[in-house]
């Protein structure tokens, strides 16, 4: 089913759980009632919440339990937004709580059983008659990962009979489908085997071997379909869009869509608003413990680069004695650095001296998660020594990260470090979801405070 489909399905769910649910029955009596209110909010944040959490994205290749997880999740934030705009109205009396209770617990399982009623379906699907037979041409690498999606996967709807590998000279099988290297036997189990559709998987410009394919196969009704061949690109995105009326790959674009966008700056709004007014005092006895520590400002303000190459000023805690670079070179700190103050050893132990960052993220210069932003000087000379490095700034810079949950963060005197950092930068970006910045949160605050790297 398309994610558009699976929307609607998932709000007539819960509107239909609120009818359900104990005095719901008249939910929808008078269009002024808040209960009819409270339902209209809960339905437009399903959509707009649900999509954060992947629930529809290639939601057959996750196992059922982690589906249920997501969903679950995304449901209770949606609720819990809805309660807060009724309590922030002043209608949560008008809002009965067993009303809201049963509600709550009804959508929740529908949700989770729409799912599992649709895995089952699609499952019994993929061995009945509707079944469409398909033949595979790919390298072997390829085409065994075509094969295991399918085969390990739950895909619904797909058998493949055979696989076309020009590199094979004896004859085997990936996961019980045979492969053979010469394409008058392949052509022949394509017909024997009544295949409905040929993929073809082939870098873009291996014209010749999809031409020759089209030509074998001109007589037979068989769809052909090319499925382009991307991962030995240095970066590509692999989003597929339409220019001027044609077809076209996205190689390099910005990894965050519109309606990706939108729901990260409103999350990074208010988290950092939420995290400045509750640590205001501990933001005020820093504030004069610094100034009291050694002559100077309270802030340290240096030049980054942000989203697209768009400069802006990073706000920290100073942590150091005023002292001055040489032009055109950011001496990193290291560890015992004589320059680094009593309190700024503690700030930087306890990361403490990063907070001004969430001004920052109120401002929009930065995200709550994204890969961190390092000095210029330092983007100068990684940019030309680390692969896609610059790639990092596709999206905003974060306070945490990806690569700093997982260790890499502090010091950067060896390439290699900086190598592994971008790696978990670019794979962050990959796969950027809500959930997965909601999970770098809690392990930042469950384990990213602190470390040996923090000093």
């Amino acid at each position: 089913m398309m994610p558009s489909l699976f929307q609607l399905i998932d709000v007539l769910l819960v509107v239909t759980a609120a009818l359900g649910a104990p005095s719901g029955n008249d939910a929808f009596a008078a269009v002024g009632d808040m209960r009819f209110a409270t339902v209209c909010l809960d339905a437009a944040l399903v959509l707009a919440v649900f999509p954060w959490f992947s629930v529809y994205r290639a939601w057959r290749e996750q196992p059922l339990a982690a589906l249920a997880v997501r969903v679950l999740a995304a449901w209770a934030l949606a609720q819990t937004l809805t309660f807060a705009v009724v309590v922030a109205l002043g209608g949560a009396s008008a809002v009965p709580r067993q009303w809201f209770a049963g509600w709550s617990a009804l959508a929740a399982l529908a949700l989770v059983a729409a799912r599992i009623a649709v895995r089952r379906l699609s499952s019994a699907r993929a061995f009945g008659r509707q079944c469409k037979t398909i033949a595979i041409a790919a390298g072997h690498a390829e085409g065994r990962r075509i094969v295991k999606r399918i085969a390990l996967g739950g895909q619904p709807g797909f058998r493949p009979v055979v696989v076309f590998d020009a590199q094979c000279v004896e004859r085997t099988e990936v996961f019980g489908v045979p492969v053979v290297g010469r394409l008058e036997p392949f052509i022949d189990t394509l017909r024997r085997q009544r295949v409905r559709e040929l993929w073809i998987v082939a870098q873009p410009g291996e014209t010749q071997l999809i031409e020759s394919f089209v030509d074998a196969l001109r007589n037979d009704f068989i769809d052909i379909r090319f499925i382009p061949e991307l991962d030995r690109l240095p970066f590509a995105n692999g989003g597929v869009t339409e220019l001027l009326g044609l077809p076209a790959i996205n190689v390099v674009t910005s990894p965050l869509r519109d309606w990706q966008r939108l729901p990260k700056a409103v999350f990074d709004r208010l988290f950092a608003l939420a995290v400045l007014v509750a640590c205001s005092p501990l933001l005020a006895a820093i504030a004069c413990a610094v100034k009291l520590s050694s002559p100077g400002p309270v802030f340290f303000r240096q030049r980054r680069m942000g989203v697209d190459g768009r400069d802006f000023r990073i706000y920290k805690f100073r942590s150091m004695r005023l002292h001055a670079d040489e032009p055109g070179r950011v001496t990193q700190a290291t560890k015992g650095d004589p320059r680094i103050t009593k309190i700024g050893a503690f700030l930087r132990r306890t990361s403490l001296d990063e907070l001004p960052q969430f001004i920052n993220v109120l401002k929009g210069e930065m995200s709550v998660v994204g890969p961190r932003p390092h000095a210029t000087e330092h983007d100068e000379l990684y940019k030309n020594l680390v692969r896609n490095y610059m790639y990092r700034y596709r999206i905003k810079p974060g306070i945490t990260g990806w690569a700093q949950v997982n260790g890499f963060r502090g010091e950067t005197d060896r390439v290699d470090k900086m190598e592994r950092r971008v790696e978990f930068d670019l794979y962050y970006i990959r796969h950027w979801n809500f959930w997965f910045d909601l999970k770098i949160v809690f392990l930042t605050l469950l384990r990213g405070f602190t470390g040996p790297a923090a000093y």
